[in-house]
């Protein structure tokens, strides 16, 4: 009879133990799987972003942002969409040329995937043209920015908050002022 009651104390032990080893894989993966679904959908956000730049247009880079959507510089600055708005539209009349690209290296999902946060690696290139002089300035930036994410009520993710963490400018090859 002991025999038994240990046999079976044992299977059931090792029966629980299955039973949560495979719930906790399987909602792992669904976890993941839900995480690289969202990295996906929004690194394909970042390069419509970049494209919509390109081609110096104004409302597609800005597309992707709440109506709220803040954007704090590594110097604490905030720049709202009506701010982004008008310095684009100083600056795009202004472009020969630009390249961009973003890519993601977090992403962390919050708010039961509701939300994401998001850290991302963006390099920028840009040729721009004086109107007074006719001389040519390029303009390279590197940076480093932690970004929020949110689901729209269509389900579609929109750019909430950006946070500048770390960011290099160099104007013709030397370090560009402010940069």
């Amino acid at each position: 009879m002991m025999t038994f009651v240990k046999t079976s104390r044992r299977t059931l032990l090792l029966s629980a133990a299955a039973a949560a080893a495979f719930l906790l894989l399987n909602g792992g993966a669904a976890h993941a799987d839900a995480t690289s679904d969202a990295r996906r959908a929004l690194q394909t956000l970042y390069d419509k972003t970049n494209a919509a730049a390109a081609n110096k247009d104004l409302n597609g880079v800005l597309a992707y942002m709440t109506p709220d959507f803040v954007a704090t510089g590594a110097k604490g600055e905030k720049r709202t969409v009506a701010d982004l708005r008008a310095q684009l539209a100083q600056i795009f009349p202004l472009l020969q040329s630009w390249s961009g690209a973003s890519r993601i290296q977090q992403v962390t999902l919050n708010n039961g995937g509701g939300a994401a946060t998001v850290v991302v690696k963006e390099n920028v290139r840009m040729l721009m043209v004086n109107p007074q002089t006719k001389q040519k300035a390029v303009l390279e930036s590197t940076g480093v920015s932690r970004d929020v994410w949110v689901k729209s009520g269509g389900g579609g993710w929109r750019m909430k908050q950006s946070r500048t963490l770390s960011a290099k400018a160099l104007l013709n090859g030397k370090p560009a002022p402010g940069g």
